[in-house]
């Protein structure tokens, strides 16, 4: 069986082995060294390449709280590849992280996602006059995924309350 965070007990032997996967990936800051197995670090380790904690903040993974940020806007736009493509290491071997230190993913994902406003505010006012569950749903989904919900609540909970009047 795989053992997760989520999940309680387990085998000993599924409890060490998540120690130390989680510890090697950098995934248990607050786990004492001394409580996971360090044998073959240079073989089954992450590498050398980059820090693993360059790695979390670049993809705004909190390895502390274990959550991450929804990346997907910012991948299937082709953002992330406009972003990174200027770090190509000169070998063809994937990307130079080192020159992504002070990069900020999340104002680029932000000013990504802020951009859609006007287009998500018309739509939205479409699907309350239009009166369709299924635009209002999509609408009011794609509202709160972008923060239109916090820039333009009362379009959005009157979206909502429209959505709930065809209950």
């Amino acid at each position: 069986s795989i053992w997760c965070w989520e999940n309680a007990g387990g085998s000993f032997d599924e409890r060490k082995s998540y120690k130390r996967g989680t510890a090697v990936i950098g995934m248990a800051p607050g786990l004492d060294p001394k409580e996971w197995d360090h044998s073959e670090l240079d073989r089954y380790g992450v590498g050398k390449v980059r820090d693993v904690s360059l790695f979390y903040k670049i993809f705004l993974i909190d390895a502390v709280q274990r959550k991450a940020v929804q990346l997907c806007p910012f991948v299937k736009s082709g953002l992330m590849h406009r972003s990174f493509q200027p770090f190509l290491k000169s070998d063809g071997f994937g990307i130079d992280y080192t020159q992504l230190e002070n990069f900020d993913t999340k104002s680029v994902l932000e000013a990504h996602l802020i951009k859609q406003h006007p287009e998500w505010e018309k739509r939205l006012k479409l699907a309350i006059e239009s009166r369709r569950r299924g635009e209002l749903q999509e609408a009011i989904n794609t509202a709160e995924r972008i923060g239109l919900d916090k820039k333009n609540p009362d379009l959005v909970n009157s979206a909502r309350d429209v959505l709930m009047s065809l209950s």
